[in-house]
């Protein structure tokens, strides 16, 4: 599965067959519409990059799909997959699209091509719908600086990955975030 590039709470998908059928999936209800056949049949792995919907085909490497339609087309018919098995599709906020399976590849978006960057816990594990997670930080409140002289501290403990990571604060306005 991967968001839909344009509409809200809608995801997009492929449905293995002959010739693998593009579809929307609404995240309200779950309603599946096929939206076009995509025109390949070993659609493995669907990804939003840079606004555009790609997939990869175990037979044909890099694809665009046309969201609106369902087809899809090889960004460069003359590569093919370079014999890298990709199950899994991911948008890194740095720019990449990242791949893989048991390797973590970069995949460039105009000739197809990926590039080992490394291989994962060395090819023993079959990852499938891999995501890049990327930290957050919202500000909010005010800032410490309007409590006076005092410093404010934040002290975390635990280790990751780890069920339980546990922070508290001190030198603020009690009671307040």
């Amino acid at each position: 599965l991967a968001a839909h590039p344009s509409l809200a709470n809608t995801f997009c998908g492929v449905i293995d067959g002959t010739v693998d059928q593009f579809v929307r999936i609404a995240a309200s209800n779950g309603a599946v519409t096929t939206v076009g056949a995509t025109g390949f049949a070993a659609i493995q792995a669907l990804t939003v990059h840079n606004g555009q919907l790609f997939a990869w085909d175990i037979n044909a490497g890099l694809l665009r799909i046309n969201a609106n339609t369902g087809v899809a087309t090889d960004v460069n018919p003359n590569v093919g997959t370079n014999g890298v098995v990709v199950q899994f599709l991911a948008s890194h906020t740095d720019g990449r699209l990242l791949g893989g399976n048991r390797e973590l590849y970069r995949i460039d978006l105009t000739t197809g091509v990926p590039t080992l960057i490394a291989a994962i816990a060395n090819g023993v594990f079959d990852l499938r719908g891999a995501e890049v997670r990327v930290s957050f930080q919202q500000n909010f409140g005010t800032g410490c600086a309007s409590v006076g002289a005092a410093q404010c501290v934040l002290n975390t403990s635990g280790t990751l990955p780890s069920a339980f990571l546990t922070a508290s604060s001190s030198g603020h306005t009690p009671g307040r975030l």
